[in-house]
């Protein structure tokens, strides 16, 4: 149920600072969160939502990073089995005018 807290907030937030793009009313969102006691991630997710310190906080950190998809030495299975790898795909063909 997380998602509609989130967007809620995010509106007031907008609301607030109607020049923030997305990007940054994501940042303001998860620099102001709190730990979340007692629960591991698995239970009730990373941090829990601020939205009074994220009205008021004048610095906002970086949301994420990409670093891309790292090189995995291991073949890929078939989700559900036990034993051995997907079987070998040809090259991918699009239509014609795509890249």
């Amino acid at each position: 149920m997380a998602t509609p807290h989130v967007a809620g907030a995010a509106a007031l937030l907008a609301a607030e600072h109607p020049d923030f793009t997305g990007q940054q009313l994501k940042e303001a969102l998860m620099s102001a969160t709190k730990p979340t006691v007692g629960v591991t991630p698995f239970q009730g997710g990373n941090r829990r939502l601020d939205l009074a310190a994220a009205t008021a906080a004048t610095v906002f950190a970086t949301a994420s990073a990409d670093f891309g998809y790292p090189d995995w030495p291991n073949r890929p299975r078939r989700p559900g089995r036990a034993g051995g790898p997907l079987p070998e795909c040809g090259p991918v063909l699009w239509p014609s005018g795509r890249g």
